[in-house]
């Protein structure tokens, strides 16, 4: 069952910080996301250990696209698989991580809506490019 500090992420999630794959990738950060909750072994971690996702990297919602039409513009969904997903985004603790950096600015520094501020959108992808992408060249 969800604590009220379980509801106060989850609701900050949503209402606050954009789908964290589009934001680290292609810097669509304001597709609204939905909570997807990491698992280990096949069970859910629990209610801390959420990021958002939007419609197609959590559960391959289309919209009006093709598959092959959304994969080449949002890349891939995890709902299509989980291997290619994490190739491109990184791993359920990389990405927990990053979304627990962005908690961190919003719990010190609140913004409206998905209107992320610049500085919290740069940390959110140094620190992903340093746990996910340590090979990238920064750009």
């Amino acid at each position: 069952m969800a604590t009220k500090q379980d509801k106060d992420r989850m609701g900050t999630l949503k209402e606050h910080v954009p789908c964290i794959a589009c934001l680290l990738t292609i810097n669509m950060g304001y597709r609204l996301p939905t909570i997807h909750h990491l698992t280990s072994g096949f069970r859910r971690r629990g209610h801390q250990e959420t990021v958002p996702l939007c419609a197609w990297h959590h559960q391959g919602d289309t919209e009006c696209y093709s598959k092959q039409e959304i994969m080449g513009i949002l890349g891939p969904s995890y709902a299509h698989g989980r291997r290619g997903f994490e190739e491109v985004y990184g791993g359920d603790d990389t990405l927990l991580a990053v979304t627990n950096k962005i908690l961190f600015h919003f719990g010190r520094d609140p913004w409206l809506d998905y209107d992320l501020p610049e500085y919290v959108r740069r940390d959110a992808i140094e620190l992903w490019r340093e746990m996910a992408r340590p090979n990238l060249v920064p750009g």
